[in-house]
């Protein structure tokens, strides 16, 4: 009997410390939450660019993006989907990107289907959050993009993008 009202009390307060350190000493972590941008983009060999970038935001820091950006241009036209990775958790990033160039748009005249070519990227850059709760996203990047169906000056084309984007929605 004694033993039994010793283990009650025992579990009891075991349950009662573990109840206090949860709720004192242990920080919940932020959960994970996704966050969509739009934007633009000015860079060097894509004049111009529309953008669209999802981030996976950790702990108030980025994870990951995948992002979809179209570069139109009537001689180097773009669209293309990229990854990033955020090692640190902060703005630096770095992955890959999957081109479909047209060496000449649809709408322009001469425009045949031998236009269509297929780029690699791999790409390293950062993206900083700013203003009013990190709504904006400010995004420097350069990479070198390989497109297998070319030779001479067109096989590799090296690439310099700054741009601006505004958060659009938040999960």
């Amino acid at each position: 009997m004694r033993t039994l009202a010793v283990a009650t009390l025992m579990s009891s307060s075991l349950g009662l410390a573990a109840e206090s350190v949860s709720s004192k000493d242990v920080q919940q972590a932020e959960p994970a939450h996704y966050r969509l941008y739009a934007g633009a983009k000015v860079g060097l060999v894509h004049p111009v660019g529309v953008t669209a970038v999802a981030s996976l935001l950790e702990e108030g820091q980025q994870a990951w993006d995948v992002d979809l950006l179209w570069e139109p241009s009537v001689y180097l036209q773009s669209y293309s989907v990229g990854a990033a990775w955020h090692p640190l958790g902060g703005a630096l990033y770095v992955g890959p990107r999957v081109r479909w160039l047209q060496f000449q748009a649809p709408w322009s005249r001469g425009f045949l289907s031998s236009d269509n070519h297929l780029g690699l990227s791999a790409e390293v850059g950062g993206r900083w959050m700013l203003g009013p709760k990190d709504r904006g996203l400010l995004s420097v990047g350069g990479g070198a993009t390989w497109v297998p169906t070319q030779s001479g000056t067109l096989q590799w084309l090296l690439g310099l993008n700054v741009g601006f984007a505004w958060g659009v929605l938040e999960r």
